[in-house]
């Protein structure tokens, strides 16, 4: 059973466009932003892996940052990624900076200079002492997949301060001890991975962070909030989607954004994030194939609910 928490819903994890010239497109930020916001979405996961954060400048991830929060205007809530540098001193300033920005909590990393449990701990309350904001756990999978071991997870929790966890095991027996953790606490687990959302749901997950939110955020949110023999047909078109999505990100996000009308180019600064003629064709016709189990926003969302209307069911895969 899911609590009632300001963290929930589908969470789309912010792309960040660029001009031809490598630049951010904040126009087309900004656009992308609105079109979330008309589609009902929980909250925006600004500076996240999804922006290529690591691939853009201090000044950049707060532009960012700022857009995100000014654009919601305090519809929904902004979390960001704000834990960078080479060691904790460093990542406790570079909170504080990320907090200025106005965001609701600042997301922190698993740091690869804290290896273990207990150096993990040290870091964590190194943060907590010297910062006073809201704060977020993300299980980034760069460079290289790790998880917060679900007893420091309720350490966490428990101390009031950590309002929001990205959970990225792709692992239900994980996944599920990582919600016990957390139950009765502010922290709202959740989950990245698109083709477990209804079990998600069922161990407590009160909303999503995939990254296929970034593209159809309607269909997450009528997986999260229909009952489970009404979600099913919604979750099968939610997994094409996924799949279709996976030729590369974030390349094929931002095409099948564009296809849906968002004035975004393909334009990334992660290396070998380009799309060839032949998967532009493919992601397009199976968009064309796709799209019409996608609800309108404010519209009615039987389309996406009729058994006739969905794509054939696609296998889970974790991601």
């Amino acid at each position: 059973m899911t609590r009632p928490t300001r963290y929930g819903g589908a969470w789309p994890v912010l792309l960040t466009p660029f001009d031809e010239d490598g630049a951010i497109d904040g126009a087309a930020y900004e656009a992308m932003l609105g079109w979330y916001l008309e589609r009902g979405v929980g909250g925006l996961f600004a500076v996240c892996a999804s922006s290529e954060m690591f691939q853009l400048t201090p000044a950049e991830r707060l532009r960012l940052a700022r857009a995100a929060v000014r654009v919601a205007g305090g519809r929904v809530p902004v979390v960001a990624t704000g834990a960078f540098g080479e060691d904790t001193a460093a990542h406790v300033e570079s909170v504080q900076r990320m907090a200025e920005t106005g965001v609701d909590a600042v997301v922190l990393l698993l740091p690869p200079f804290a290896p273990g449990e207990a150096e993990l701990e040290r870091y964590f309350d190194a943060v907590l002492n010297g910062t006073d904001c809201r704060l977020g756990v993300y299980e980034c999978p760069v460079p290289a997949p790790r998880s917060l071991p679900p007893a420091l997870t309720a350490r966490l929790a428990q101390t009031g301060r950590f309002v929001c966890f990205k959970e990225t095991s792709c692992h239900l027996p994980t996944l599920a001890a990582q919600c016990a953790a957390a139950a009765g606490t502010p922290m709202a687990v959740l989950q990245a991975n698109a083709p477990y959302l209804l079990e998600a749901r069922r161990l407590g997950c009160p909303g999503s962070m995939c990254i296929v939110a970034d593209v159809v955020p309607e269909l997450v949110r009528a997986v999260l909030a229909l009952p489970d023999d009404l979600a099913a047909g919604p979750l099968r078109r939610l997994c094409a989607v996924e799949a279709v999505r996976r030729v590369s990100h974030p390349a094929a996000a931002k095409f099948l954004l564009a296809e849906r009308g968002l004035p975004i180019r393909l334009t990334s600064r992660k290396p070998g994030a380009t799309l060839s003629a032949e998967v532009r064709v493919m992601l397009r016709e199976a968009w064309r194939f796709l799209r019409d189990g996608v609800p309108e926003p404010g519209g009615d969302a039987a389309p996406a609910l009729a058994p006739a209307a969905v794509a054939p069911a696609v296998p889970a895969v974790a991601g």
